[in-house]
């Protein structure tokens, strides 16, 4: 058989077609326009059926879940787009927009047909438009359903949680915490597409912990209470706790943190529209939680704060703050509590790939006379920021203070 130059031509196509079947020795050049020619083919050929229905069993479950009591209420770029229809139909095409919709390389078409097998969302009449069927609930219980967990990867997804965690019930939804984050940061990173489809983050996602959201609270319930569960992806979930109590426990450290709100004591005895002169608030009793502090140490000069802080989640646990000098070796880390500070020593012991690049890392329990001094320090920066923020408004140059906004005098 002669292979012409090109190893595109119709005659090379035809020529190898015809030898299917047969045993022959081919050159080089030869075996690579082979090659070519049969990768062309494989590439250009169409799916079959069983790819186009798992294809369309994919996004029907993906817009299943964009419309679902469990994304649906909070998502407001979606809700924006349902208000300008009177019955709350969004534009297919919106729905190209998402990243999860891009990876399936799916078309408006594809979509349309996705949707029309769903006994959950309604197509319109001319193809082109989808809502969901049944109004929303009159109340809000995601978080009754919902646990926090640390030691999700990744790799974690919805089905790979369906398949640990069936004999606990059925999983909604899997969303990752994520750090907070400045203003500025937000506003950069405003997007048109729904909250759970962010493709691109700051963090290593689960980094933070992750939500669980179950079908039904008892199901939650059944999952809360469960002594050995299973891995996922090779890895045990820990500080387990309800959506609800990670809420509240989080609203308790900011309140013990920030030394609790300013009380402002009433006073009836003022004339009316007297103003009242400021009062400074009484002092907050500053109170701290022990053995929740180790040190860290061995680290890399030049390490990222960000990359500590990664580290330590992914290998110990969930992690509160860390208190850390890029161009020292060691730092103070604060745990949510004192279990999660001992369960993270015991992991550092025993964890031979706790490290940063090629330091293995140490941590130790603070206690005694550290501890008080690490949390005096605590105490009295925060004092010094109280009384930094004093003399606001009303002093000279500000707004009714000299030189401000305030009524100017008569000449």
């Amino acid at each position: 058989m002669r292979l012409l130059a090109s190893p595109s031509t119709h005659e090379n196509e035809k020529a190898i077609i015809e030898l299917v079947g047969k045993t022959i020795t081919l050159s080089d050049d030869a075996a690579v326009q082979f090659e070519n020619i049969f990768q062309r083919r494989q590439n250009n050929r169409q799916p079959n059926m069983a790819e186009i229905d798992a294809k369309k069993d994919q996004l029907k479950k993906q817009l299943e879940f964009y419309f679902s009591d469990s994304n649906y209420p909070r998502d407001k770029f979606m809700r924006a787009h349902a208000s300008k229809n009177d019955e709350g139909y969004i534009p297919v095409k919106v729905f190209l927009l998402f990243n999860k919709i891009k990876e399936l390389s799916a078309t408006e078409a594809d979509l349309v047909a996705a949707a029309k097998e769903s006994a959950l969302l309604a197509v319109s009449e001319n193809n082109e438009n989808v809502r969901r069927l049944q109004p929303l609930p009159t109340q809000d219980t995601s978080n009754e359903r919902s646990v926090f967990v640390n030691g999700l990867t990744p790799e974690a997804t919805v089905d790979t949680l369906n398949g640990a965690l069936a004999k606990y019930g059925k999983v909604l939804s899997l969303r990752h915490a994520k750090p907070p984050k400045s203003q500025a940061v937000k506003e950069e990173q405003k997007t048109e597409e729904t909250a759970t489809e962010k493709a691109k983050t700051e963090f290593v996602l689960g980094s933070h912990g992750s939500f669980i959201e179950f079908e039904t609270e008892d199901q939650a319930k059944a999952f809360l209470s469960a002594e050995d569960r299973p891995q996922i992806n090779g890895k045990d979930l820990t500080d387990v706790k309800s959506k609800v109590a990670f809420i509240q426990g989080s609203k308790d450290q900011r309140k013990s943190l920030k030394g609790g709100n300013k009380n402002k004591a009433d006073d009836h005895t003022e004339e009316p529209n007297k103003k009242k002169p400021k009062q400074d608030a009484e002092p907050q009793e500053f109170i701290w939680t022990p053995n929740v502090l180790t040190t860290v140490t061995n680290v890399p000069t030049g390490t990222a704060r960000f990359d500590l802080k990664t580290l330590l989640t992914e290998k110990l646990g969930h992690v509160s703050f860390v208190d850390y000098d890029a161009e020292k070796t060691e730092g103070t880390i604060r745990w949510p509590s004192a279990e999660g500070c001992a369960a993270a020593v015991e992991k550092a012991k025993t964890d031979e790939t706790f490290k940063l690049g090629d330091n293995r890392l140490t941590v130790e329990l603070i206690t005694g006379e550290k501890e008080v001094e690490y949390w005096n320090k605590v105490k009295n920066a925060m004092e010094s920021k109280k009384s930094g923020s004093r003399g606001g408004r009303g002093g000279r140059g500000g707004r009714g203070g000299r030189g401000g906004r305030g009524k100017r005098g008569r000449n």
